[in-house]
């Protein structure tokens, strides 16, 4: 075999693996995809609204100094806690920060 074989099987190669992860990469998002939609069918099924925030939105409000809105974000997250409960959370935050 003289150099320019092995250049040929080597690129050949590389673009098979090339294609292969490409194509694993379209299956992941495909994956993905399917499964939101099925996701948002259970909270259709359940008449169940994505609040859009997440706990990180929490943290984020609560330390650039926006109590009130830390606490109604924190309360759409957890339907089921207290106004007092949101507000702990949201002290406990402030709190954790300023003593790092």
């Amino acid at each position: 075999m003289n150099g320019w074989s092995i250049f040929l099987i080597i690129m050949a190669v590389y673009l098979a693996l090339s294609l292969w992860s490409r194509k694993n990469e379209s299956d992941d998002e495909a994956r993905i995809v399917r499964i939101e939609r099925k996701l948002d069918l259970i909270l259709k099924h359940f008449n169940i609204e994505d609040p859009g925030y997440t706990a990180d939105d929490v943290v984020d409000l609560a330390l650039s100094g926006r109590k009130l809105e830390a606490m109604k974000v924190y309360r759409d997250l957890h339907p089921k806690a207290g106004l007092l409960d949101a507000k702990r959370v949201v002290e406990d935050l402030i709190h954790q920060h300023r003593t790092r």
